[in-house]
């Protein structure tokens, strides 16, 4: 199961990816794979 750290850092790499243009998809796909690995 995913962790604190592992959720944000997840959350981290959607921000930088929704700078470059990818948006709340990268987003919520990280936060789908820190909760199921």
């Amino acid at each position: 199961m995913g962790s604190l750290t592992e959720i944000m850092m997840a959350a981290i790499a959607g921000l930088g990816s929704a700078v470059e243009g990818d948006g709340l998809l990268a987003v919520f796909l990280g936060s789908v794979e820190a909760f199921f690995p």
